[in-house]
């Protein structure tokens, strides 16, 4: 029988019609010629074909495909044939894989793979946690079978001990990138195995040390599979070529032209783009040809055209050398240049969520959360070369914990500024909105101190590290705080920061989003936005810099901008446990000194700790985190104020939010005091904000009504027209007129559009003249009409704003 199998006559007959029914509607029987038969099935586990082994009287073995299916054919006798069975053949399509009735059981199990059917069965047996499976064809038949069902799956190979299983192994990964998984690894088999040893074959005794068992040394290999990184397709531009020295172009419509060297050598890694396919550009690295140092840059493809010389310029700063006769050239190559691996860009620091997986993304492009597989994948692409040089670490997390931590401990500027460093990585996860700390105290009181050791949370805790300048216009501090999103933005001297802008920095930098900006075709560009806790010290509050230029503060300004007084009321500045030292200005000094000695550690302890408290069970650990900050807020509130206002409720709540960041680096045990000792800290600061700021909902009052005053004192004498000379003043720029009222004192009578555009500038027009009602600085007919009609000699009747010159006596 099985020379008849073997017969060239079988396959000479003449084929009319072929035609498989998958999945069959009957199992297979294996034929007695075969040794052995594997049946191929689908999710549901009905039979779609089958794969007989064969020995041979030579002692080799064969291999024979079995399908279900209608043919129709004229045999060796000239006779027609007519019947639907088993037939000793291939479908016409893409072969299945061995073990797609498993992938339905078991969804979430990792996938092996391995070459042969015998060689699967075997491997199910040694590691039943994998979903086992193969293809059919041998080794070099790959690309015969049907792979798309693996997408997106996290896949290890293990080849053959042979060239032809390792053949198989480089097939497999290119088709399997192609159709998009996840993630891949290869088992590296040692050298000393027999040539053609598989896992069906028993492991060679002198292949084990001392008493190592063979299941273990299979899964030693197993738990030690390489990452195999994506294999990288590179399409040159016509004309372009890499030598051993750099980029050449040579003109490939002159036959007698010259290679002309462009730039040093340089690698490219990927071509990139953003989630909505945007924001696309050419991830490279090279070496600094004078210091050896790696670099690697994600290069915007819009730079191009926007400002080409920008790409050659910030290469050429750190260490690729680029030719200016080749500059063109090098744009061009850039824009032309294609690659097949695309990596997700992202032009902000903070949180990303990539293959299901929170990620966390520095601002020196490292990638926090997730194998290097997955971090290869997200690129930090900014145009910036520089920017995440801030963002390193000196020293260990205990050498801070030892120098610096410990010191922390009875000071409660110190620990809530530790705390509010770590406490922006969890905005994205509560919905909080950012906000600001401030620091209000004398010059050498120890508020630059706190900014220090807060610095030292993410870096050099110095101004030549992360303590920046408030002398920054909107713009500046608008990419700055782009790049520390999630992290902490800290901002010493706020006596620096421009008057005129300040009030709408504080909204910009609390609220998250940039300015909007049109391109020269007047269409919008986009946005930045970020997550920030910014922190703040100075020697003036938001009212006296305003008032630097005529301005009052905002109810929104001061919630956004909680300002703290630096004095803790021990006689020492901001401290209240100066530990060991002989005084405050030592004690000071010698914290300054360890926090741009000892730094960076504790931040990158703090987010490694948010990733694996996330990935282990992400939806249950940001449930925990928002109630715990919610059941803090209404502790804060009822213990420390019988306000309901929606200002103070605000800062409870961030206070809550700094809270909890510190509770989790004691848990994680980042931080080295326990939690009685943040508790206390927080709760503290929080008191004392509340007993500098007694009554937000009065502030604000006080503000508007102060607004008004101020515009009378400045403009009554020139801006408003006598009412008895109204009918022949010719007063430029009007708002309204005046009048005596029966105290010999001019009332102000403004005009309705006059109120809205200018009087009121800044604020609500109707709320101001309900504040100026209620305290009686408004002459109002009824409580419920802010307006009155008046008559004004040549005007007839209008309705106006009356505000009462008492007014100019408000303190």
């Amino acid at each position: 029988m099985l020379d008849k199998v073997n017969l060239p006559s079988i396959c000479a007959e003449q084929e009319l019609i072929w035609e498989p029914i998958i999945p069959a509607s009957h199992e297979p029987k294996k034929p007695s010629f075969a040794s052995k038969m594997w049946i191929y099935r689908d999710a549901n586990n009905k039979p779609l074909m089958a794969r007989l082994r064969i020995e041979k009287k030579d002692g080799k073995k064969d291999f024979l495909p079995m399908t279900y299916g209608h043919r129709v054919w004229i045999d060796k006798h000239g006779n027609k044939q007519d019947q639907t069975k088993w037939y000793f053949k291939e479908p016409n399509l893409l072969l299945p894989l061995y073990g797609l009735d498993l992938l339905t059981q078991r969804p979430t199990d990792p996938f092996l793979i391995v070459e042969g059917e015998k060689t699967a069965d075997t491997a199910r047996i040694l590691f039943p946690e994998y979903i086992v499976m193969t293809s059919q064809g041998g080794s070099h038949g790959a690309n015969r079978n049907e792979w798309s069902v693996l997408k997106d799956k996290s896949i290890i190979i293990w080849p053959d001990h042979d060239q032809a299983g390792e053949d198989y192994a480089s097939d497999l990964i290119e088709i399997l990138y192609e159709i998009g998984i996840q993630s891949l690894c290869k088992i590296v088999l040692p050298t000393n195995l027999p040539n053609g040893w598989d896992l069906a074959d028993p492991v060679p005794q002198d292949c084990l040390e001392n008493n190592q068992t063979e299941h273990d040394y299979l899964t030693h290999l197993l738990n030690n599979a390489q990452t195999i990184e994506k294999p990288i397709k590179i399409m040159m531009p016509s004309g372009y070529k890499f030598y051993e020295d750099g980029l050449y172009y040579t003109n490939p419509y002159k036959d007698d032209a010259l290679p002309i060297k462009i730039c040093d050598p340089f690698t490219i890694l990927g071509a990139t783009e953003d989630e909505h396919g945007s924001n696309c550009g050419l991830y490279i690295a090279w070496t600094n040809q004078n210091s050896g140092t790696e670099h690697t840059y994600s290069i915007p493809r819009s730079l191009i055209h926007s400002n080409g010389n920008e790409i050659a310029a910030t290469l050429e700063g750190k260490g690729l050398a680029c030719l200016i006769a080749g500059r063109r050239l090098l744009l061009n190559f850039i824009s032309q240049v294609k690659i097949n691996i695309l990596l997700r860009s992202t032009n902000k620091t903070g949180w990303h969520h990539l293959n299901n997986q929170a990620l966390f993304m520095m601002p020196n492009g490292n990638v926090i959360g997730s194998s290097s597989q997955t971090n290869h994948s997200l690129i930090l692409q900014t145009g910036n070369i520089h920017q995440g040089q801030l963002f390193t670490q000196s020293g260990s997390l205990s050498d801070w914990q030892e120098h610096i931590g410990n010191y922390l401990i009875g000071n409660s500027r110190l620990i809530f500024f530790a705390c509010a460093s770590l406490a922006g990585s969890l905005l994205e996860m509560t919905h909080i909105a950012g906000g600001g700390l401030h620091l209000i105290g004398k010059s050498q009181s120890g508020k630059s101190t706190a900014l220090f050791v807060a610095a030292s949370i993410w870096g050099k805790g110095a101004r030549d590290g992360q303590v920046r300048s408030w002398r920054h216009t909107g713009n500046g501090l608008e990419g700055i705080a782009n790049e520390t999103s999630d992290l902490c933005l800290i901002l010493d001297e706020f006596g620096e920061a421009s008057a005129k802008e300040i009030g709408d920095i504080i909204y910009m930098l609390a609220n998250g989003i940039g300015k909007g900006r049109a391109n020269q075709l007047g269409n919008a560009r986009s946005v930045k936005t970020w997550r920030s806790i910014f922190l703040s010290s100075g020697e003036v509050t938001l009212d006296q810099k305003m008032s630097e230029d005529q301005r009052s503060s905002k109810m929104g300004q001061k919630v956004r901008f909680m300002e703290i007084p630096a004095d803790a009321g021990k006689d020492m500045g901001l401290f209240e446990n100066i530990h060991a030292f002989k005084e405050a200005g030592l004690f000071a000094s010698y914290l300054q000194t360890q926090s741009a000695k000892f730094y960076g550690s504790v931040g990158l302890a703090f987010i490694e700790s948010l990733c694996k408290a996330r990935q282990h069970n992400e939806e249950h650990f940001k449930q925990e985190l928002s109630q715990a900050i919610e059941q803090r807020t209404q502790e804060l509130l009822s213990n420390h104020t019988t306000s309901k206002e929606g200002a103070i409720r605000t800062i409870a709540q961030r206070c809550a939010l700094i809270e909890q960041a510190g509770l989790l680096a004691v848990q994680y045990q980042i931080f080295s005091f326990d939690k009685v000792i943040i508790t206390q800290s927080i709760e503290q600061c929080f008191k004392d904000w509340i007993s500098h700021n007694p009554n937000m909902q009065e502030h604000e009052e006080k503000q508007m009504i102060l607004h008004i005053k101020h515009y009378l004192e400045t403009h009554g004498a020139n801006r408003f027209i006598d009412i008895t000379f109204a009918d022949t003043d010719r007063t430029p720029h009007r708002v309204g007129y005046k009048k005596k009222n029966a105290n010999g004192v001019f009332d102000y009578l403004i005009l309705s559009e006059a109120w809205k555009k200018e009087v009121c500038k800044g604020f609500d027009p109707l709320q101001m003249a309900r504040i100026l009602r209620d305290h009686l600085f408004l002459d109002v007919p009824q409580p419920d009409r802010m307006k009155q009609k008046v008559t004004i000699p040549s005007m007839g009747d209008i309705r106006c704003y009356i505000v009462k010159g008492e007014i100019l006596n408000y303190e």
